[in-house]
């Protein structure tokens, strides 16, 4: 990617792209100077202390969805294509004449490499020849990157958030122990007979089952309203009464 690009922001995104797009003329710029500085340093790329410079082909938008549009508003890049990274944000939250989107469909975490080529990118907009050379899946508007990003979040974050809830509950298991469960749970999720592979207690109305695990969640309640609405939702889809 030989242009000059400019990351915006020093968290987890900004880190990936910061590490991702080295070799290029990339530098980073962020309003906590110190961990740009450092982000700057491990990823050998510049260090920008002003981001007044029309000479930026593109600017990446690495912050908060809050931070996008105010910086947009008070930054104009007029000759760069600004690029924000946010899944649910509206394109015209920035302000260029010359605007895209580009999601990474994967959680980042700064310190944790990832080959940002091998990872899926909704990508929106007209000027993707000043975008890196990733994994691109274009859209045409922001409602159908806006279910994309909802369906990323119930998969990623909710799923994510049931794991935590199971840890306590199981504070002495192995961390793979279920992993051959999980991975055989994923590649079925999403293929196209999923609604026939469902198993467990709900579809199979055992209901003494559903009884003794609700009696071992007593003392787990948000785990156990979990599982309560989870199997109302799957006995009612496979026409079974609890």
């Amino acid at each position: 990617m030989n242009r000059r690009c400019l990351i915006l922001g020093t968290g987890n995104v900004a880190w990936h792209l910061a590490h991702g797009l080295r070799g290029s003329e990339v530098a980073i710029w962020g309003r906590h100077a110190d961990k740009a500085q450092s982000i700057a340093q491990s990823a050998n790329i510049a260090y920008a202390n002003t981001v007044e410079d029309d000479e930026h082909t593109t600017v990446f938008y690495a912050v908060n969805d809050d931070s996008v549009r105010l910086l947009s508003t008070q930054h104009a890049f007029s000759n760069a294509t600004e690029v924000h990274l946010s899944g649910s944000l509206p394109l015209d939250a920035l302000q260029a004449p010359k605007r895209m989107v580009m999601w990474p469909v994967l959680s980042l975490v700064a310190g944790e490499p990832q080959d940002l080529s091998a990872i899926p990118w909704v990508v929106q907009g007209a000027h993707i020849h000043h975008l890196p050379s990733f994994t691109m899946h274009r859209v045409e508007d922001d409602l159908q990157r806006r279910r994309m990003h909802l369906a990323a979040v119930v998969l990623n974050n909710f799923v994510h958030q049931m794991g935590v809830m199971v840890s306590e509950l199981l504070e002495d298991t192995p961390e793979d122990f279920f992993n051959a469960l999980l991975r055989q749970t994923t590649t079925r999720m999403m293929r196209g007979d999923a609604d026939k592979l469902q198993t467990g207690p709900a579809r199979r109305n055992d209901q003494q089952s559903i009884v003794n695990h609700l009696h071992l969640l007593n003392n787990h309640k948000d785990l156990k309203d979990v599982y309560q609405l989870f199997t109302e939702i799957i006995a009612k889809r496979y026409g079974q009464k609890l």
